[in-house]
């Protein structure tokens, strides 16, 4: 009953559920052993890249029409973002785990610095 639920309200999610194979929105578990999909359809993660996207190219606008440094670091950053949602979109990011880290940590010290900026100009 909830497995036909959620294939109706989020068919990416649940696709499979044949044999007590539990399928998620990264990976699936069969008996133990753990198996990627390769491209995963996670709703929340394309979402994110896609808005990464708009500012990515609103600060590219901004950036060239007032030369703004702030939109330009911003813009930065949400590539950086951008960047780790589409690692984890197209499969690899469970294993870049590190990289991942590092990218979004360096994202948010250029938003962090790109705030300080406005505020102490």
């Amino acid at each position: 009953m909830i497995v036909a639920i959620l294939e109706l309200t989020h068919p990416c999610i649940v696709t499979e559920n044949v044999d007590n194979w539990i399928l998620s929105n990264v990976s699936y578990a069969d008996r133990g052993t753990e198996r990627h999909r390769g491209f995963v359809l996670d709703t929340i993660t394309i979402m994110n890249f896609v808005l990464c996207v708009v500012i990515v190219a609103l600060a590219i606008v901004a950036y060239t029409s007032k030369k703004s440094r702030i939109a330009m670091y911003i813009g930065v950053a949400f590539a950086l973002f951008g960047i780790s949602h589409l690692m984890n979109l197209i499969g690899p990011g469970s294993s870049l785990t590190d990289v991942l880290l590092i990218i979004r940590t360096l994202a948010y010290l250029i938003v962090i610095f790109a705030l300080y900026k406005v505020w102490k100009p």
